[in-house]
């Protein structure tokens, strides 16, 4: 320069960053059960300088870890590098066969980083039931002593339920004969079986009479024929047969205890 000294000769330009300070979201997710752990995204709302780093805990809804529906995770701590945007993060979720509501949980992040700010949390899990509506079925055949005094069946869920179930059934002469051979059931939901939730099997327990008749052995069935929460299954009339127990009657010869007048014996003869 003419005239002039130098004096500083360096200047400093600042460039102010107008970014805003990022944010961190999490989505929500839908999936069957079966369908494996539940993926989660986390996204920040801009990129950054800075390594950023926020945790996240998952919190019960419908949906409980502790009835094995999903496992609990706390605190599980997820990092962005510089100019990073996206993370995964995942949840086991449970397979089961019980047909049940649609569940849900939640998973909540907490920033960790003083330069990162929560944006959209939690995230909502939604575990989809994938299992089918319940039937019920009954054995095919039972048999018993008619000395047992009961035929008992087993009523039998294809698969649990969040409902309590209700079935009803009737019985049916077949060679059996109520009331003499066993105590009738009669339709029109005079007799049930229920099944609390969770609980797959139930027995019905049906009364046969004794009797001193030397006999066949005799049948008669058993039908399930409506219910609450549950269709029929596919095998919903059982065969009960009364076996007999009787003893095959003996036939007894006594005698000679007279003399006929043509001189033969009188011989007595006895059933017993």
């Amino acid at each position: 320069p003419t005239n002039a000294f130098i004096g500083n000769s360096t200047g400093t330009a600042t460039i102010l960053d107008d970014e805003a300070t990022p944010t961190v979201s999490i989505n929500s997710v839908s999936q069957a059960e079966a369908g494996g752990p539940m993926s989660f995204t986390l996204t920040l709302s801009g990129p950054s300088a800075w390594t950023l780093s926020a945790d996240t805990a998952t919190t019960d809804g419908t949906a409980t870890a502790g009835s094995g529906d999903y496992i609990n995770t706390q605190w599980i701590n997820v990092t962005f590098l510089p100019g990073v945007l996206t993370q995964t993060i995942t949840v086991a979720v449970n397979d089961d066969t019980m047909y049940e509501l649609d569940e849900t949980f939640t998973n909540a992040i907490v920033a960790t980083s003083a330069n990162l700010n929560v944006g959209t949390s939690p995230g909502t899990g939604t575990i989809l039931n994938d299992d089918p509506y319940p039937t019920v079925s009954i054995d095919a055949a039972q048999s018993a002593d008619e000395g047992a005094g009961t035929i008992t069946f087993t009523a039998t869920l294809s698969n649990p339920s969040y409902l309590p179930i209700t079935a009803w059934y009737s019985t049916a002469d077949g060679t059996a004969t109520a009331p003499a051979d066993y105590t009738a059931v009669p339709g029109g939901f005079a007799a049930s079986v229920s099944f609390a939730p969770g609980i797959t099997t139930q027995p019905i327990a049906l009364s046969i009479a004794e009797d001193a008749w030397d006999e066949a052995d005799e049948t008669f069935t058993v039908t399930i024929y409506g219910g609450l929460n549950v269709n029929p299954g596919l095998n919903t009339t059982g065969v009960a047969t009364i076996m007999d127990n009787a003893a095959t009657p003996q036939i007894t010869l006594s005698g000679p205890l007279a003399t006929s007048d043509t001189g033969g014996p009188i011989v007595w003869i006895s059933a017993t």
